[in-house]
């Protein structure tokens, strides 16, 4: 897991110049490092011997995605600077994507060399046989290893890093070490910071599977980019990339080999490639190890929705259905039960959620909640609305002489646009700048010359009269719209869309369509 080390950025300069002359790429800043997360602990290793290097023949280039130049503070003051890597095509077909058993995909893209070397053949005994062990990790990584072997087919990474995090956390996003490095991957604060990993009151991107997943293949991929051999990668990605290129000078002032297997490193660096490549070798063969590897499923165990606003959990098993427990394990990175109002507004969701309740979490979060008005004024939620209410249109209620009153989830443009006007004139009409927040209630001074929108009728009377419990409403149609798209938000069929609306085989701006959907699928877009 990564340490922060401050004589890293300039040795890692100099390694970039003396190992390999990798001209143009920019820093890879910091190291990392701490203690395993194994659920017990391994024999050490034996003294350091000038053993013969393993063999070298993995020419497996691996570039990330590019990313755009950044300039990052560490808590020590520092500013480091992250420059792009040339943008490289990758596109590599994964053999083992359609497989049923997730395990038989992952053994498909193995790409390090098995070296035969005493060190990790200490680590392989110490797995004989440790069955609970086994379970347990794989218990905990049904729940993110897809996400982790996917992703490293994606940027055509070897599938083996997808185990770093068992020697890592055990597939433990909670785990948390001596040196403050969190999440499945032990990202420490510093580095986590460096690779776009928000840390706030509110939220840790270290603890997210989805962010660290990336920023630990990022990483990993710039190390590569500098030393070219995978042994290497995984001992700068737990000693620091300083440490590794000072123990690489220091051999070849002395005309010793500089692979991995000759280095005198840190004692739990010199642990830590034979512990995973001894992981990797179990996965590969469980038989051998006398254990039993669980198929896991090869297929997503969670996706991701992201809302319009910030969410608490409870909102998010409110409309789902989902238990608290389960929303906050798949959900490790929100730390106070609830978004960071400054972002991210995602949230993770078991995959086999309905995709109506997947939309109505992507269409919450920019305000209170969907409120239907009544005939006197007063308002109820959609869930207890009585029998006889009145649904507006467009979200908008005019009184006598230009005037409007504010609705929930209402905006400058949407007001704007009702009354066929500007943002910029309907705002300054009321002495406020497209900035100011608009309570609801709020009255507002409609410009001179605007007009409310034409929509016949104005409200729509809702009645539980209807056998089925839906409720009418009318839609007007913006740029963008498309009938697939009316469809699936309504969850609707397109049969169904012509029985109410005629044969319509297009639609076009300011259209209004006729829609009876349940109670539970309407939203600020239905309005």
């Amino acid at each position: 897991m990564p340490f922060k080390h401050a004589k890293d950025v300039d040795s890692l300069l100099s390694c970039r110049r003396n190992l390999r002359g990798c001209a143009g790429l920019s820093l890879l800043i910091t190291a990392l490092s701490s203690p395993f997360a194994l659920a017990e602990p391994l024999p050490a290793a034996a003294p350091a011997t000038a053993m013969a290097p393993a063999p070298n023949e993995n020419s497996y280039a691996a570039y990330p995605d590019p990313a755009l130049t950044t300039t990052v503070a560490l808590s020590n003051g520092t500013a480091i600077k992250l420059d792009n890597l040339d943008s490289r095509p990758v596109s590599r077909k994964a053999a083992g994507s359609e497989a049923d058993d997730l395990i038989e995909r992952l053994r498909t893209g193995f790409a390090m060399p098995a070296p035969d070397n005493s060190r990790v053949q200490q680590h392989m005994l110490w797995l004989n046989g440790k069955q609970a062990y086994v379970d347990r990790v794989i218990e905990r990584a049904s729940r993110f290893m897809y996400l982790a072997v996917a992703e490293a087919e994606r940027r055509n990474l070897p599938t083996e890093l997808a185990l770093l995090p068992v020697i890592e956390s055990a597939y433990d996003p909670m785990a948390t070490s001596r040196s403050q490095a969190a999440g499945l991957w032990q990202f420490v604060p510093d580095t986590g910071r460096i690779y776009g990993l928000r840390q706030s009151w509110w939220y840790d991107a270290r603890r997210d599977p989805m962010e660290s997943t990336r920023a630990a293949y990022d990483y990993m991929a710039k190390l590569y980019d500098t030393f070219g051999d995978w042994s290497l990668v995984l001992a700068s990605y737990n000693a620091g990339p300083g440490t590794v290129s000072r123990a690489m000078k220091r051999n070849a002032a002395a005309g010793l080999p500089t692979d991995y297997w000759s280095l005198r490193l840190p004692e739990e660096t010199m642990n830590y490639v034979p512990r995973f490549l001894a992981v990797v070798a179990m996965f590969r063969d469980p038989a051998s190890f006398r254990v039993n590897l669980s198929a896991l499923p090869n297929r997503p165990y969670f996706r991701t929705i992201t809302s319009q606003g910030a969410l608490t959990l409870n909102d998010v098993a409110d409309v789902t259905g989902i238990d608290l427990p389960t929303l906050r394990m798949l959900n490790p990175g929100l730390r106070r039960d609830g978004m960071d109002p400054d972002g991210p507004h995602h949230v993770h969701v078991p995959a086999t959620l309905d995709v109506a309740r997947e939309n109505q979490i992507a269409q919450m979060g920019s305000g209170s909640t969907l409120r239907m008005a009544q005939t006197d004024g007063s308002s109820l939620p959609i869930a207890t609305a009585s029998a006889a209410v009145a649904l507006p249109v467009a979200m908008r209620q005019t009184g006598a002489g230009g005037r409007h009153r504010v609705q929930a989830r209402e905006t400058w443009y949407s007001i704007a646009r009702a009354y066929n006007t500007t943002p910029g004139l309907l705002s300054a009409a009321n002495q406020s700048t497209l900035s100011t927040p608009l309570d609801i209630g709020r009255e507002l001074v409609i410009p001179a010359g605007a007009g409310p929108v034409s929509v016949t009728p104005e409200v729509i009377t809702v009645s539980s009269s209807q056998n089925d419990n839906r409720v009418e409403i009318r839609r007007r149609i913006l740029p963008g719209d498309t009938l697939e798209a009316i469809r699936n938000q309504y969850q609707v069929s397109l049969a169904e869309l012509r029985a109410w609306n005629g044969d319509i085989q297009a639609l076009r701006p300011g259209q209004v369509l006729i829609l009876r959907v349940l109670p539970d699928m309407l939203s600020p877009k239905a309005l």
